[in-house]
């Protein structure tokens, strides 16, 4: 008997994927559960964690399934990551998954633990529709399955798979990636992300040890602090801040956003000593809309900004876009809503939930838009229900797992056309 999503989801959180050993181990356990209930061809690519060959070596599964009478040349991935991010708190010593009724729904039975929504619910609900659709027989497309490693490091495992033709171009393709910000009571379909641009601003200053500071208050007017909070005070104010108008081409509904906003991230400054730092680094995160948007322009934009809104003199900021190591800023995507792969996983959706499915759109943090936009494949979204990704009390509905394995089961089956 195939194994409940409850057993799948626990055993493969307890291989500790949060490790490059757990993913690892995590990889030849899908290879094993696929191989076991004849779910398709699994095969397990290694790749270097830089593009350069430098670094440690991960896994990525690549699953071929044909269980049905699939339609010549007609694929549909599924895609997913095998990675976690690591436990914190109470996290640490507890068991990987938790099961439990919600406290605030007795009716709802639920998973808790690091990584249950983010996201091996979404890849045991693969692994469960990729069964439903072996003994249907029914599946009119073939199924490539693709679980990476290293998204939450940046997604180059995926980009270099890309780049190596590893994996088989598709038209349409199905994700129970999470939206992030998931409210842990609905989860709509969702038909397009966000890209994203990463930015460091670095402010100097004067280097001031904490005995002259009361002796002389005027080289406070001098320190990186000063400069750093009068940038972060006009980013951070809602007339004077940081925007830039883009929008997809073609989002005729106006679903992505039309313009992005400066956000900030990780902040670093250490002095030696009893010292006023010299230097701070604020990192920036910048969501946008349009996969043409130049990130040597967005950094030219946002330079000219500091200037002259924020009043930073041009010699005490400098700006450098993140490094990812060989890997590119991941793009935005979006399929029409008028697309017929939309429409039909809105019925579906529907048809599961019994009831009214939101249609949104998601905030670009996933490495799914590389595969988008290189083949040009069609895709759409449906997240398990669950909250708190990366945070101590992150969960997952069970039941809505098996729900998002019949989504993928029904979309497989479809017999029409979903192009």
């Amino acid at each position: 008997m195939f194994p409940s999503p409850e057993k799948l989801l626990g055993d493969f959180l307890r291989c500790k994927p949060y490790s490059r050993d757990g993913q690892w181990a995590a990889a030849r356990h899908v290879v094993e559960i696929v191989q076991e209930y004849n779910l398709g061809v699994a095969k397990i690519l290694e790749y270097s964690e830089f593009p350069d060959g430098t670094g440690e070596r991960y896994p990525l599964i690549k699953v071929i399934s044909e269980l049905g009478i699939a339609q010549p040349n007609q694929v549909m991935t599924w895609l997913g990551h095998l990675d976690i991010v690591k436990k914190t708190g109470e996290q640490i010593g507890s068991d990987a998954l938790l099961l439990e009724q919600h406290p605030r729904d007795s009716t709802w039975r639920v998973g808790r633990g690091r990584g249950s929504i983010d996201m091996w619910g979404g890849n045991v609900a693969y692994l469960c529709g990729l069964e439903l659709l072996r003994r249907s027989g029914r599946a009119r497309s073939a199924i490539q399955l693709i679980l990476s490693s290293q998204e939450e490091a940046g997604s180059g495992i995926l980009y270099q798979a890309l780049c190596n033709e590893d994996l088989e171009p598709s038209t349409v393709g199905a994700t129970t990636e999470i939206l992030v910000g998931d409210d842990g009571r609905s989860a709509p379909l969702y038909i397009g992300r966000t890209g994203r641009i990463g930015m460091n601003a670095v402010f100097t200053g004067n280097t001031l040890h904490t005995g002259e500071a009361d002796r002389y208050p005027e080289e406070f007017n001098e320190i990186a602090h000063h400069y750093y909070g009068r940038a972060l005070n006009a980013i951070l104010d809602e007339e004077r801040k940081f925007s830039i108008k883009n929008r997809y081409p073609g989002d005729t509904s106006n679903l992505l956003p039309a313009e992005s906003r400066a956000i900030p991230g990780y902040l670093r400054g250490k002095p030696e000593g009893l010292s006023v730092p010299g230097k701070i680094i604020q990192h920036f995160d910048f969501h946008h809309s349009d996969p043409n948007l130049s990130p040597e322009l967005l950094k030219a934009r946002f330079h000219n900004y500091l200037v002259e809104t924020a009043k930073i003199p041009f010699y005490r900021i400098d700006l450098s876009l993140e490094d990812r190591q060989g890997v590119p800023f991941i793009d935005p995507w979006l399929t029409p809503r008028d697309h017929p792969l939309v429409a039909t996983a809105h019925e579906y959706a529907k048809e599961i939930q019994g009831g009214e499915v939101n249609i949104v759109v998601a905030s670009g943090v996933a490495e799914d838009g590389m595969l988008f936009h290189r083949w040009k494949t069609k895709m759409v979204g449906w997240a398990p229900i669950g909250k708190g990704a990366h945070g101590p009390d992150e969960f997952v509905r069970i039941d809505s797992i098996m729900q998002r394995a019949v989504w993928l089961q029904k979309l497989a089956e479809y017999n029409g056309n979903l192009l």
